[in-house]
């Protein structure tokens, strides 16, 4: 037997994994913490993936792995496995952005305030993909399944192999999954990824401390900076950061105030926020372009139409491998050659035949073509520069951009030029406390594609193993966040709900909010031998009758209706309490006795079901 990694007996090593999921619209990723008794804090990263087109197994190297499947995957070729990441080439038409199609309009059925769904809707690039999918009978959720499901087996076998144990090992470990979404994602959004990523087997649950939750993406992002550093932060207490995270669907904007740098505590400051402005909204503008630029050279030629395929391979080399890394806004031309019939195709001279068969930009039409969405980012990181001077009277200390758009080096220059711009706003408001500029800073290209999976690793690796890791520090963490919505308890007995958590209200991740609960709280069914509390939310800071919605019901039968009447009869009455336990993607209710957790599905456990409504 080959000999493992550890110097004990595996069975002794009680491995805890913390993994971080990146899963982008248009790349994705994964970081690995893990620790045991014989281990101690440990990281990983998973950076090799398959490549090939015919699923070989040549690997190579790269910090994220397409997402994207090959046609023919759910719903096709039943038993067989999809082709998918790296084994489907750029230039196939293949599923695509199907990350974005799990938003759906029902979730924003109280109002896009966010303009997301609105800003995903205008883009002829996704309609095209959902469309895609209609004539393949699939979903966004099937597709997203399949994914989840390949990248999973893949990051099983890295760990197996990096650790020279058996995958049935890696599975049969404690296991706790992040995975990281965008800023504003709305709850029914985040049940479908938690559905789709349980029917891919994430985490599996073999062992049943096992665990799957979500991060934001640019808390993510800053937890990993602050972690890793890598930019000049020099943090202290009550500096402020934002993070921008430019990734390839959406760019989020984030605020977060430090309050201890030993170890590293952040408070969210405002809300995040995510638009579709990333380069999947841009692929489809460039492309319209370069299929009317092409369609121009072929009736230059006296040709027909160009084949699909040809534009697909033009679009491929000129926007993606070229344009979008590398245009700073020079005023350069970038051209390329048409591929395919155009190359051999007959003109009237040999000068207009060797210009109509290239297509170019010069760098006038490329910032037309760029400005409107970049436009969208640099009013995020504004829109959190102002918001943090209503709210604290400074400016923040700096704005980070990270993610794989913000590679491009003329997204730098804009948000450069948008950061002096408001240091110059800003420069005669400011106190004698607050009279520094902002900075602006980019990710280290080292950490800047992988921040999100980093992040999602670290926040699970600190709530579920560092306490149990002895020789483990600290590590960085958020330690509260703003409520975005107000919860309280209406039993239709009082004029008014009674509401325990207001929106806008800051709430600590270890010390979560408790209300106690009454009798007056309770609707008791006698007959069907139930009691019941009904849990509102609402977008206002002050709970009202007319717009409040009902979020859940917490239902007590049998067992757990007899805990709580003895709980109210005894004298004197025990106490009964509801802890909020509030992520920005849904709250979760964990009821105590007297301070004691009653843990719900559990036979000595007082919450018999727990109905969400409009939460995940």
């Amino acid at each position: 037997m080959a000999a493992t990694f550890f110097q004990h007996p595996l069975h002794e090593a009680n491995l805890r994994f913390a993994i971080g999921v990146d899963f982008g619209a248009t790349s994705s990723g994964a970081n690995v913490k893990f620790s045991g008794d014989c281990t101690g804090e440990q990281d990983l990263f998973i950076g090799r993936w398959t490549s090939g087109h015919t699923g070989s197994h040549s690997t190579l190297s790269d910090v994220k792995i397409p997402t994207r499947l090959a046609l023919g995957g759910p719903g096709q070729d039943a038993g067989k496995p999809a082709r998918w990441g790296f084994q489907v080439p750029d230039d196939e038409r293949s599923f695509r952005w199907f990350k974005l199609g799990l938003v759906h309009r029902d979730d924003v059925s109280d109002g896009d305030s966010d303009g997301l769904f609105d800003d995903l809707q205008a883009s002829t690039e996704l309609k095209e993909a959902e469309s895609l999918r209609d004539q393949q009978r699939t979903t966004a959720t099937k597709l997203t399944e399949e994914y989840l499901r390949n990248l999973w087996k893949h990051i099983v076998e890295q760990i197996a192999s990096r650790l020279r144990i058996t995958e049935d090992d890696v599975r049969a470990s404690e296991m706790h999954v992040v995975i990281g979404i965008p800023a504003n994602s709305k709850p029914a959004t985040v049940s479908r990824l938690k559905c789709a990523a349980k029917a891919a087997g994430i985490p599996g649950y073999r062992h049943p401390l096992s665990s799957i939750d979500f991060c934001i993406e640019p808390e993510a992002a800053a937890v990993a900076l602050v972690e890793h550093g890598g930019v000049s932060l020099d943090l202290t207490s009550g500096d402020v950061i934002i993070v921008c995270d430019c990734g390839g669907g959406t760019a989020d904007a984030a605020s977060y105030e430090v309050i201890s740098t030993q170890p590293f505590e952040l408070e969210e400051c405002l809300p995040g926020k995510a638009r579709f402005c990333g380069p999947v909204l841009l692929d489809g503008i460039f492309k319209g372009h370069i299929e009317q630029k092409v369609q121009q050279a072929a009736d230059s030629l006296n040709t027909g139409p160009v084949p699909t395929d040809d534009v697909w391979a033009l679009y491929t080399r000129l926007w993606d491998h070229r344009i979008k890394r590398m245009f700073d806004g020079s005023p350069g031309h970038w051209t390329e050659a048409i591929p395919g019939h155009l190359t051999t195709a007959r003109g009237k001279r040999a000068g207009l035949r060797s210009a109509a068969k290239h297509v170019g930009f010069t760098g006038g039409e490329l910032e037309a073509i760029l400005d409107p969405t970049l436009h969208k980012i640099l009013g995020l990181v504004r829109q959190q520069v102002e918001g943090v001077w209503q709210k604290l009277n400074k400016l923040p200390k700096s704005v980070i951009v990270c993610g794989g758009f913000s590679e491009n080096p003329y997204l730098r220059i804009k948000m450069e030029e948008q950061v002096k711009n408001l240091n110059q706003e800003y420069s005669g408001q400011q106190t004698h406390d607050t009279n520094r500029p902002i900075r602006f800073e980019v990710a280290p290209d080292i950490y800047n594609r992988r921040l999100v999976a980093m992040g999602c690793a670290i926040r699970a690796y600190k709530e579920h193993c560092e306490h149990l890791d002895s020789s483990s520090r600290a590590s960085a963490w958020v330690a509260s966040r703003i409520a975005r919505a107000s919860y309280g308890i209406y039993s239709g007995k009082t004029i008014l709900p009674r509401q325990f958590v207001a929106k806008g209200d800051s709430l600590l991740v270890a010390e979560p909010p408790r209300v106690v609960l009454t009798p007056a709280d309770f609707a008791f069914q006698e007959g069907n031998g139930a009691a019941t509390v009904d849990i509102y939310q609402g977008q206002e800071a002050q709970l009202k009758r007319d717009t409040m919605m009902q979020l859940c019901r917490l239902t007590w039968t049998g067992v757990g209706l007899d805990r709580l009447v003895e709980a109210f009869h005894r004298s004197p009455p025990r106490s009964v309490e509801l802890a909020v336990h509030y992520a920005t993607h849904n709250v979760t209710f964990v009821v105590l006795i007297d301070g004691e957790v009653q843990l719900p599905g559990v036979e000595a456990g007082l919450v018999a079901s727990y109905e969400m409504y409009d939460a995940a």
